[in-house]
């Protein structure tokens, strides 16, 4: 059987999530932190802060 672990991952991190946000900010100075503000837990609806992730992906800008 084929591992496909992720490198610095544990199983129980990625366990239960069920959407990932991915975020590609590029000279995204000003709104990166109003958008990522904006997809934190508290501003959701029908979703737990343990069911997603947010991966924010800084383009090089």
């Amino acid at each position: 059987m084929e591992d496909t672990s992720l490198p610095g991952v544990s199983k129980t991190q990625t366990d239960g999530l069920k959407l990932s946000i991915i975020l590609i900010a590029y000279n995204m100075q000003r709104a990166a932190p109003r958008s990522i503000q904006s997809l934190l837990a508290p501003y959701q609806q029908g979703i737990d802060a343990n069911d997603y992730e947010v991966l924010v992906i800084e383009n090089g800008s």
